[in-house]
């Protein structure tokens, strides 16, 4: 039991180098892998990535995607199709988006994941009124498919951040790409005003950044920076609210929270799955939250030019000096690390 403490508090110290998976294959059933920085840059699959897919399938594994993408799994799956990857191989592919969407409509049990207690206590009293934060790509179809009506901020029972490129209240959507800086003059007034109605958030997409060229927001910014508002305005003097409880009102979905892994794992062997990811604060820490090996991809994906400047273990000690993480004080590694998915 010292020893199993130990390797949580030190993290780095516990990764062991290997050369791609084929000297831990043996070892695991269930190879949950990301797709962006793990397999694909977004227009071209990683060198060895394909033969990787198929190495495993001939081998009889089970492999799942577990994305982070607030679209429909359909969408994935074209992606996937797109980049000479065949869908086949996959015994199921979860996005964030999916799951939120049988959040939205009520019936997220069926995927084998618990239900938001708030969400579900709002679709029992037939409120179902939304506020966008979107891509600009189907968003008004995503909420209507669920049975939710989109609205603005002062009649929204609840917030969606799906995108951050547009925002779309129902009666007109306020683009980035037209005007960025209306763009973030709305956000930062209804996020106000959503805070002091204290209006829950459900996060469709929890990543922080994406790996592109100068690290663009994602859905994941927006809930942080909304959890803050709901917390600074409500915190003493004025209020009784903690960062803690402030964290109850926003609901992200995806890695490294449980939903994706409660339905990705419930025919799996934790003792058998792995997961395959590039980044710390979602792959590792949803691993390690989940109870199963990980396995760490620093040659692609979001943290390679500091790993390269820098060394895997620095890039992992600093992360766990951040308190500003997903992993909420919990120092942690990888079981794995390796240079790329092969």
């Amino acid at each position: 039991q010292a020893d199993e403490q130990q390797a949580t508090l030190t993290g780095p110290q516990t990764m062991k180098e290997v050369d791609g998976l084929s000297q831990i294959a043996s070892d695991h059933e269930t190879f949950l892998l990301d797709m962006w920085g793990v397999m694909h840059d977004g227009s071209k699959p990683y060198d060895g990535a394909l033969d990787a897919v198929k190495r495993l399938k001939d081998h009889g594994k089970r492999i799942i995607i577990l994305s982070n993408s607030s679209k429909r799994k359909a969408n994935s799956e074209r992606m996937l199709e797109k980049l000479g990857f065949d869908v086949d191989d996959f015994d199921d592919i979860i996005t964030s988006g999916d799951i939120t969407h049988s959040l939205l409509m009520g019936t997220a049990s069926e995927l084998g994941c618990s239900e938001w207690e708030i969400l579900s206590k709002l679709i029992a009293e037939g409120k179902r009124k939304v506020f966008v934060f979107g891509s600009g790509v189907e968003d008004e179809e995503y909420c209507t498919s669920a049975g939710w009506t989109l609205a603005p901020i002062d009649d929204a029972d609840i917030i969606l951040a799906r995108g951050t490129f547009t925002i779309n209240d129902g009666n007109g959507v306020v683009d980035k790409n037209t005007d960025e800086m209306k763009y973030w003059q709305v956000m930062e007034d209804v996020l106000f005003r959503g805070a002091q109605r204290k209006l829950p958030m459900l996060v469709s997409n929890p990543d922080k950044v994406r790996p592109d060229e100068g690290l663009p927001p994602m859905p994941g910014a927006i809930g942080d920076t909304y959890e803050r508002f709901v917390w600074t305005t409500h915190c003493a003097p004025v209020g009784d609210m903690t960062e803690e409880g402030a964290r109850e009102y926003v609901k992200r979905i995806g890695k490294p929270f449980a939903e994706c892994y409660e339905i990705a794992l419930r025919n799996s062997d934790k003792k058998t799955a792995i997961m395959v990811g590039d980044a710390l604060e979602t792959d590792m820490v949803g691993a390690a939250n989940s109870g199963i090996d990980s396995i760490w991809v620093t040659d692609n994906g979001i943290h390679k030019d500091d790993v390269h400047s820098q060394g895997a273990e620095s890039v992992c000690r600093n992360f766990n000096q951040n308190e500003f993480t997903y992993a909420y004080g919990r120092r942690i590694g990888a079981t794995y690390l390796t240079s790329r998915f092969k």
